[in-house]
This record gives C-alpha cells, structure tokens and sequence, in this order.
C-alpha cells in the first residue's frame, strides 16, 4: 500500500518541475515554470517557507542538494541556460555561483558523493555536459563534454563512491581505488557511461541501447558494495528498464523491461537502500515498484510484489509525500541489510541528525579509548592481530555502530560463510513472498 502522509502548498504560480528533500529530510526544495526555487522547512509535518529564490529568467527544471558536510548548499538549472548554486549564509540564502557555459537550456544537475569533492555534473540541450569543481576561496573549475548526446541531454546521475565486490571482497587493508563515474541519458535514445581517466579527462565508457525514445531520466542506484551495479531509466516511450552489471570490469550490462505505462515517464528515483524505486510520469500519478537487487536473481524477481500498488494523482502547485508500506518478510530482510548499510549510506534520518551525532559523541567518550573502532570511508571490516605467526587464522572484527553498536568477531573462512548463508537467507525468504503473490496480481 501507498498511502499520503503530508502535502505541501507551496503557492508556486506555475507548474512544479522537481522537489528534492536534504540529507536530513527536514527541507524541501522546488521548482517551477514561475522561475523560482522554494526552501520549506517540513519538520514534523508542518511547511515552513525559509527562501523564495530568484534568479533564473525562465521555468526551473531541476534542484540539487549537496552533501550538508558542505553546508546548506542548492543548486538549480533553467531553460535560460544557467546552473546557479545557493548557499545559506547566517539563516540566509545567496547565490554564490552562476554558470552560465551552455548554449541551450540545462535540463539536468546531479551533485557527485561527497568522498570526491564537491562536484556538480550539468546536462543540456545544446548536447553537452559539464562538470563544476569547486576548488576553494569562491573559485570552480568547469571541465566540458562536448557533444555527449546527439540532440540534447536530459538527464545525469553519479555511480556511487563504493568498488563493487567490495562489501564481499576479503578485505585488504588497503584503500580502495575509487574511479569516478556517472550516467547520461539523451535525446538519442541512449543512455551512456562516463568515467574520468587518470589525466583527468572524461572518456565515454559504455553505450546503454534498449529505449526507443528520448530517455527522460537516469539513476544510479546506491550500493553497499554488494558485487551488482544497478542503473534505471525511463523513456519518452513509456518503459521502465533495470540495467544490472555483475562484471567486475563494468563492461556487460544487461536491460530488464521493468513496466511499460500508457505515457511518458519523466523520472526515476532510488530510496537509499536501492531497494523501492519511484517512478512518475505523464499520466499525473506516482507509482512505487518494489525491486530487490543483488542479492537476489534479478530476473526471478523483478516487481511481482509492485506493480499493482496504488497510483496517486497529483494536481495544483503542491507537493505530496508517500509513505509505502511493505510486507513483514521484505520488512526483515531490509533490516538485516541496514545494519551493513547505515554506516556507509549516513541517511539523512534522525538518529543522525546534528543533535544525535552530539549524543552519541558523548555517548562514545564514555568508553575506554582503546575499544574504540575508527570510522573509514573504506569500510567497516578491520583485520585485528596482523603481528600473527604464520600459519595461524587471521581474524577479522566487524562492528557497526549506527545508531547503536554491533560487533561480531570471526575468522576469515566463517566470514565468507556467513556471508553465503546471509544472501541465501534473504533470497529464501524473498522468494517466498514471489510465490505467495496470487496470480490475479
């Protein structure tokens, strides 16, 4: 079920092209056709208005939020051929960069993780894409993709900052060789795959065909370091595809037809734990697919259990929050994959919220300094005892500790084990669920 758990008017004049929450899901963004970009406060389901923004000269397609290590950071695109990023300053929003290097109008801006820098990657109809580093003291650099798509470019989306595999990967205690990467969908029909080479320029990676139309929208899906990569799309004709990559090299991408609609479908949007995917289009109406991925075989269940959720029309200058509820075995199986997931994803919920991170810094002064575990952005496996004589079993010690503290100590061999037990596990019970779907549905 799908059910409306708030709406927001945000007395916008025209119609709303794009509404995006911050990190701690406490702000709302939106655009318009009216040219403005609005800043609501939705704490505890009331609607605020903290900024009405100004500063585009025609409709507002997209927003942008970048990562709050950062600060209060927005960025917006408009059919006036301008990307401007907003930042508050002392409770007060100014724009502090205007760029303004396209010849056509900017359909598209995707911040990149915050483990590269803040990066802004940027589409446009004149073909191009562009990508803003911001290199201190008010200055960024841009770097520029010439003729990325035939026609135009409607859509960009980063890969997560995580090496596939990594998650199962005995771990080696060295860091890992991140390579930046993102998506691009286009007025060719085609979806591509960027990466930046070791001179810093960018290289056309991979070449996505399976729409038949304009691809409106791109979306990376997020990822723990599970040995998957998952992209989704959506076209001017209507599909819905999941591309999925097993290849460690990043070279073999496979299409799944997801769900076809009677209408254009503009966007595609991931929950942070890759697991719901929403998806809106021509027809007025939201619709949430269920897809569990990875650990899981993709083609034995692709949305047995979504795509006859309830669809709600939308109309007017307002936006609505959805709230979906799932099934207890889907329930139980997101609760064992957040425990791996909620320390590397940092999801903008309240138990990590400034006010959280100050209790549980006081929290963890209280514990003898020697038991504490640093936190790494490589991950969360620490080889313990590497001065071992030789020949005995090296012992590994995972801990999580987001809100509250896990630690479970093995060797190498029982890692890999459990590890195999756990996606068995999930599968089992997920599967379950696909066969007990009646066949009506």
């Amino acid at each position: 079920m799908v059910s409306v758990i708030n709406t927001v008017d945000t007395s916008h004049e025209d119609m709303i092209h794009d509404a995006q929450m911050d990190y701690y899901g406490t702000r709302l963004a939106t655009c318009s056709s009216d040219r403005s970009v609005k800043i609501f406060d939705v704490r505890n389901g009331g609607q605020i208005l903290i900024a009405d923004l100004r500063g585009h000269e025609g409709p507002v397609w997209q927003v942008a939020w970048a990562h709050p290590m950062y600060g209060n950071i927005l960025a917006s695109c408009s059919y006036d051929r301008k990307v401007i990023i907003w930042k508050e300053e002392n409770g007060t929003w100014e724009k502090t960069h205007e760029h303004s290097g396209h010849d056509s109008s900017v359909n598209s801006v995707c911040w990149a993780p915050h483990d590269y820098g803040l990066i802004l990657a940027c589409g446009s109809s004149d073909g191009a894409i562009s990508l803003l580093t911001y290199t201190g003291e008010g200055q960024w650099e841009v770097k520029k993709i010439n003729n990325a798509h035939t026609i135009g470019c409607n859509a960009v989306s980063w890969a997560p900052a995580v090496v596939p595999g990594s998650l199962i990967d005995q771990p080696s205690g060295q860091k890992p060789n991140y390579i930046k990467k993102f998506a691009s969908g286009g007025c060719d029909n085609l979806i591509k795959l960027w990466r930046e080479e070791e001179d810093g320029q960018w290289k056309e990676e991979q070449k996505l065909e399976a729409h038949s139309d304009w691809v409106r929208d791109v979306a990376w899906a997020p990822s723990i370091g599970l040995p998957t990569s998952t992209i989704a799309s959506c076209s001017q004709d209507g599909r819905v595809f999941i591309w999925t990559c097993d290849d460690a090299s990043g070279n073999m991408w496979s299409p799944k037809l997801l769900h076809k609609f009677n209408d254009v479908v503009w966007h595609v949007s991931w929950s942070i734990t890759a697991n719901i995917l929403a998806v809106s289009g021509g027809d007025n109406k939201i619709g949430s697919l269920y897809v569990v991925l990875a650990v899981l075989d993709l083609d034995r269940y692709i949305a047995e259990d979504g795509l006859e959720l309830s669809l709600l029309p939308l109309s007017g200058p307002s936006v609505t929050t959805i709230k979906a509820m799932l099934s207890s075995g889907t329930i139980c199986s997101l609760l064992l994959l957040s425990v791996l997931w909620m320390d590397v994803a940092m999801t903008g919920s309240s138990f990590l919220s400034p006010e959280h991170q100050k209790a549980q810094q006081r929290k963890e002064s209280k514990k003898p300094p020697a038991k504490l575990q640093p936190r790494s952005l490589e991950g969360w496996l620490h080889p313990e005892g590497r001065g071992q004589a030789e020949g005995t079993e090296e012992e590994l010690e995972i801990r999580f500790n987001a809100p509250f503290d896990v630690g479970i100590k093995l060797s190498g061999a029982q890692y890999q084990q459990h590890g195999r037990a756990l996606g068995k596990f999930l599968q089992d019970i997920l599967w379950e669920e696909v066969k007990e779907v009646p066949a009506d549905k």
